[in-house]
């Protein structure tokens, strides 16, 4: 019969591992208790003001700096006032916004059960990587952040993971892709990432969100505030003033400059797309849950300064839903013009107001 100290032998060698497992898993609970998500910020402040008016809105736009510079609420409300139809929208456009994050907020959106909420317009953001500009899969969109890890949940990082393995791209380029998204995961699922943003957040940092928060302009020279506490470590401060930079630069650009990218977007809307190559359960999946909670999906273009060949090749093929495109200087000449414009990629207040009229009347005409 086997002694009492060789039966507990195996216990006695894995308790300390278990007891150490269980203590991350504890502390990972009472950080997720402490630290709130998504609370710093443009996303932040877009969470907590659409919480308050959620029960009076009917179509939300959610989608990148391109629909929170491009969307005028007011104008649409205005429009679709003078055709008789009495809707609130509401602008959930955030600054670097891109097509998994889109899903994320599109979710927390659900979640919430508005009671007259019947539409939601999504940005129609690329979902591969024909061209890779400002898609989820390029190196621009590898900044980690606490704002990144707040999103990477695991449905959202399967959604990448069967992304990453459709693309035709060298297995290095795909293997470097997933490594970068399950560390995000691995961040989220234990919080350290948040946790690593509020210990270490500068004094400047919690100064320039304060007075965002309080609706004040940011200040030319003020770090980026949704960097997490490492940021600095990784250059996500510089690279955001360098982005800065270069949108002074874009819109001191000539109208001729502007007339030339317009010129290309057309070509680029007309590339061919493998389907094969789209994880195409990205779209079928948000159609599912906005239609499980009574909500109609509608997407759209905006004018930018790069085409939307994917977006369109879907809905070619009916795979996409109802869509809106704008992204057309043929049929749009105006908004793309310079006196419209801030920098190629967007509208200015003009531009915006123009923009929201036009959506308006085809928004109406489409749920004829």
């Amino acid at each position: 019969m086997p002694s009492v100290s060789a039966a507990a032998g195996p216990i006695g060698r894995w308790l300390p591992v278990l007891l150490a497992l269980a203590s991350f898993v504890l502390g990972a609970l009472l950080v997720d208790l402490a630290v709130p998500n998504e609370t710093r910020g443009n996303i932040g402040a877009a969470h907590r003001v659409f919480r308050e008016q959620a029960d009076e809105i009917d179509v939300v736009f959610i989608g990148s700096s391109r629909v929170q510079a491009g969307v005028d609420v007011q104008a649409l409300e205005d429009e679709w006032q003078k055709s008789g139809a009495e809707l609130r929208a509401f602008n959930f456009g955030v600054p670097g916004m891109r097509t998994l994050e889109q899903g994320h907020v599109l979710r927390q959106v659900l979640a919430l059960r508005p009671e007259r909420l019947r539409w939601v317009v999504l940005e129609a953001l690329p979902i591969g990587i024909t061209i890779r500009k400002s898609t989820d899969y390029s190196r621009r969109a590898e900044a980690v952040s606490a704002r990144s890890i707040s999103w990477h949940t695991t449905q959202v990082t399967r959604r990448a993971l069967a992304a990453i393995w459709r693309f035709s791209l060298p297995w290095s380029e795909r293997l470097e892709l997933a490594r970068h998204h399950l560390g995000l995961w691995a961040r989220h699922a234990s919080n350290l990432g948040l946790l690593s943003e509020r210990l270490f957040e500068s004094t400047s940092a919690r100064e320039q969100r304060a007075r965002e928060e309080d609706g004040a302009a940011p200040e030319p020279d003020a770090p980026a505030v949704e960097d997490p506490g490492f940021g600095p470590v990784l250059g996500a401060t510089q690279k955001e003033r360098a982005r800065a930079k270069a949108l002074r630069r874009w819109s001191e650009q000539s109208a001729d400059q502007y007339q030339k990218r317009a010129a290309r977007i057309p070509l680029e809307n007309e590339l061919p797309v493998d389907l094969a190559e789209l994880d195409l359960e990205i779209v079928a999946e948000r159609v599912r849950e906005a239609r499980a909670a009574g909500v109609e999906l509608i997407f759209m273009t905006l004018p930018c300064e790069v085409g939307n060949p994917e977006v369109l090749r879907l809905h070619e093929a009916g795979l996409l839903g109802p869509l809106l495109h704008f992204n057309d200087p043929e049929r749009y000449p105006e908004l793309f013009a310079q006196p419209m414009r801030e920098g190629l990629g967007h509208l200015n207040a003009p531009g915006a107001q123009a923009f929201s009229r036009h959506f308006a009347r085809e928004f109406l005409e489409l749920l004829k």
